[in-house]
């Protein structure tokens, strides 16, 4: 009997755990969206890459050094001998070291830092469009129920009205008809709501979008957030300005890096040496050094020097797009959020009045002085208002997404599930 009650016990906690860890947050949504996205991981790759690139050439500046083991043998008329050596002979490089070449490749790690956080801001955005679509639908799902019970009623008043001879059955067979609309209405919803739960849980490597339970955010305190001011600041902290502005910086540095070939290489050296040739002075040491001075390469520094400047402006050209694209953009954002916000008080302002129409209508149907279709179309407009309400709020709440996207916020972002 033990035994039986500890098995039912563990049945009835098992999908209470189970629901408990499949609970997620705005915040944690975004992190493992981050964290799951086969493109960031590609990009934090491509970083390390860079990294190694970049130490490739500073290595450049560092003398290289080789070593020479070898002999010969050498055979006269009258007798013969061997020589055999072993010397270490430095190299360095004073164009790479004096013109700083490695700085070019440590702003490409740089820029490529940037690539990385803005596919971070992309992955996180859309992982937070979707999270906010799934508790817009689900409200939505959760007002047209609340609009069936009320209809639900509604038909049992009608009914009983239509038995009792005050009304006729067509008014029982129009509220049906409405409350066919509003289920099919909830169906669609709910197409849409699995849709974006299986979207959402597919990008952040969930087990199924059925076990996914987001918790819910404030979306009125969303709606009522300060609008972003745009500055050149706010602008430039776009990360694809940002990317072009490290590039920009990497080929300026790379301009310079050109001239580097036209710098002499220092070489130093040594080693022991040893002859044996019976007429000379026996084994020695040997120190050496020297410069080694490039004198003509054709046109090869001046086409280069030429090509480095013409990509250098085609980047300003470039960087100035995207800084013009960028401003275009979150003008667009903020209109958009500014109009929306006077449509929200306007659609509230028509909810309050829809609801107190809706209250006098229930009266006056009740009372016979108004038909049937009149109190439906009036919890029709009531519904409708107040989806609209719910689809501007989802659309204010997509925009500032956008927003913070767009601007490289992410901790303003993450602020949102708070």
């Amino acid at each position: 009997m033990k035994k039986l009650f500890l098995v039912i016990l563990g049945f009835y906690f098992l999908p209470l755990q189970a629901q408990q860890q499949h609970v997620l947050t705005f915040q944690a949504c975004l992190q493992r969206a981050v964290q799951q996205s086969y493109l960031v991981q590609a990009e934090t790759s491509q970083t390390q890459v860079a990294n190694q690139k970049a130490s490739l050439v500073k290595a450049a500046a560092i003398p290289k050094i080789s070593g020479n083991l070898g002999g010969e043998g050498r055979f006269l008329g009258s007798y013969n001998f061997g020589q055999e050596w072993a010397l270490v002979q430095a190299d360095w490089s004073l164009g790479d070291f004096f013109k700083k070449t490695n700085l070019a490749a440590r702003q490409d790690v740089t820029t490529q830092k940037f690539r990385t956080q803005q596919t971070q801001m992309e992955a996180m955005g859309n992982a937070a469009v979707l999270y906010i679509g799934i508790l817009q639908t689900r409200k939505a799902l959760e007002l047209l129920g609340v609009r069936l019970k009320l209809l639900h009623r509604h038909e049992l008043l009608a009914q009983s009205m239509w038995r009792a001879g005050l009304r006729t059955q067509l008014d029982v067979l129009q509220t049906q008809s409405q409350i066919s609309a509003l289920r099919e209405d909830s169906v669609k919803l709910q197409m849409n709501l699995t849709n974006l739960r299986n979207t959402l849980a597919a990008r952040l490597a969930w087990k199924s979008g059925d076990s996914l339970h987001v918790m819910p955010i404030h979306a009125q305190k969303v709606a009522k957030l300060r609008l972003p001011v745009i500055s050149p600041d706010v602008i430039n902290g776009n990360l694809k300005v940002k990317m072009f502005q490290s590039q920009m910086t990497a080929q300026e540095l790379r301009v310079q890096n050109v001239q580097a070939g036209r710098y002499p290489h220092f070489m130093v050296g040594g080693g022991w040496f040893a002859d044996g040739d019976p007429t000379g002075d026996g084994n020695y040491w040997l120190v050496n050094a020297g410069i080694r001075i490039p004198i003509y390469e054709g046109k090869t520094v001046k086409v280069r020097e030429t090509a480095s400047q013409a990509q250098k402006e085609s980047l300003q050209f470039q960087l100035q797009n995207a800084q013009r694209e960028t401003a275009i953009k979150l003008n667009k954002l903020t209109e958009k959020m500014n109009r929306l916000r006077e449509v929200m008080q306007i659609q509230r302002n028509r909810i309050q009045t829809l609801k107190k129409s809706s209250g006098f209508a229930e009266v006056n149907f009740k009372a016979g002085l108004i038909t049937n279709l009149e109190y439906l179309d009036i919890q029709q407009k009531l519904t409708d208002a107040q989806l609209k309400l719910k689809q501007s709020r989802l659309s204010y709440a997509m925009n500032l997404i956008e927003y913070y996207v767009v601007t490289n916020q992410p901790a303003q972002l993450m602020a949102l599930g708070e």
